[in-house]
């Protein structure tokens, strides 16, 4: 969310993506494929060709559904355009986001969006192409953007900072300490780290597990679903059962590889996805480099492979050293890059992304409204509950923040 960026005064500091950040691509059939955002772009690789004529089919004959039922990511993709594009399109969009499989996956939880367009338009090309007209197709700014850099910024697919997304929470944490209080300027604030929550009572009490007890008007809460389940009143967290019995995880392990010597790599862009078709156990590639070139020294380039999600769980589980291994011989196969790594890292993340199946959306309400019910100053949110993204995360916490009374205004800067 870049207007965060700007509500924190950080637009100078911060690193937009570079142009050709843009370009993508898809790994189909042995060879790379760039994914045009133009129609001769599309028609000229017969990878994309279908395309053009799959969504002038799906705007102007495929009927709305009939059925209120949830559907799968590549049912959807499938009714609506074809097994095709589900299969190649959709999946490597689903491995991008999710790492999870296509077949699993509720459209309605991961991607509401398209559900929704075709709920209220008919067809998700039409909506698209109304909401543009319209000018609907983008949200209004959550905060006005005052500066030409915060206005430039805003239209960048990403931001980052010369030491990492880390000075975004730094500073917010920073800037809660040291901002303009209106209303009740008496409030005591204090930020505690390092602290295991072993109950949140009925009476709005928090324990922690030094024997700390925070006495509390409204309780938000990010944990985890089983972590939150577990720090509920007993006759609570029952509420959850359904919820966390319909949620799967995934693992994916993420090898950060640096080569020295290499002012650009290959391809210019912002990386690729692979579908899992294509049986690599590979997800995909972010060109970092390529991305963001002020965070490498000069004559460096560096990307990231992603490894294993629901599909290859297995791949996400091997040791660092064959992690690498399969990393670089996916580098030399996709973007024939040669060189051994001056640098490689191997990190596995494990059950790191929640799996939103059939019926998510339906078990979040229902969670939702009985946790309101028997403890209404308790707001849940998080990437287990309305999206895995960074942007969700942030946008559900606006709205749970939103949904208080608080007694004060907090303004940064």
């Amino acid at each position: 969310d870049n207007c965060v960026v700007m509500q924190l005064g950080l637009e100078d500091e911060a690193l937009a993506t570079s142009d050709v950040a843009k370009q993508r691509y898809l790994w189909v059939d042995g060879k790379m494929h760039e994914l045009s955002t133009s129609i001769m772009g599309l028609l000229a690789n017969p990878v994309t060709r279908p395309l053009p004529f799959l969504a002038i089919r799906e705007a102007l004959f495929v009927p709305r559904r009939k059925e209120a039922s949830d559907e799968s990511v590549y049912d959807f993709f499938a009714r609506r355009f074809s097994p095709y594009v589900a299969e190649t399109f959709a999946d490597a969009l689903v491995q991008g986001i999710f790492a999870g499989d296509v077949r699993q996956l509720s459209v309605s939880a991961c991607l509401p969006v398209l559900r929704d367009l075709e709920d209220s338009r008919g067809s998700v090309v039409r909506g698209m192409l109304l909401n543009a007209v319209l000018g609907n197709a983008v949200a209004a700014p959550t905060i006005p953007l005052q500066t030409e850099r915060g206005k430039a910024l805003a239209k960048t697919t990403g931001v980052s900072f010369p030491g990492g997304l880390q000075r975004l929470t730094d500073e917010l944490a920073r800037q809660t300490f040291h901002s303009n209080l209106s209303g009740d300027d008496r409030l005591e604030r204090s930020l505690i780290t390092g602290r295991r929550v072993v109950r949140i009572h009925l009476d709005r009490k928090v324990e922690l597990d030094d024997g700390t007890v925070l006495d509390s008007d409204y309780v938000l809460s990010a944990l985890p679903m089983r972590d939150l389940k577990a720090v509920l009143p007993p006759s609570e967290s029952p509420i959850l059962d359904a919820l966390e019995q319909n949620t799967n995880y995934v693992s994916v392990a993420v090898v950060n590889l640096v080569f020295e010597g290499m002012s650009r790599l290959p391809l210019p862009g912002f990386g690729h996805l692979i579908p899992t078709n294509q049986h690599q156990g590979v997800l995909g590639m972010i060109y970092d480099s390529e991305v963001f070139p002020a965070q490498q020294p000069e004559g460096t380039s560096a990307l990231t492979v992603m490894i294993g999600g629901g599909k290859f769980p297995d791949k996400a589980l091997l040791p660092e050293e064959e992690l690498i291994k399969l990393a670089m011989e996916k580098v030399r196969e996709h973007l024939g890059i040669t060189q051994e790594p001056a640098a490689a890292v191997a990190v596995t993340h494990k059950d790191c992304i929640p799996q939103y199946g059939l019926g998510h959306r339906d078990e979040v309400a229902k969670a939702r409204a009985a946790l309101r019910a028997s403890m209404p100053f308790l707001r849940v949110f998080g990437n287990h509950w309305d999206g895995v993204g960074i942007a969700d995360s942030i946008a559900n916490a606006r709205r749970a923040v939103d949904s208080i009374d608080l007694p004060v205004h907090i303004s940064f800067k």
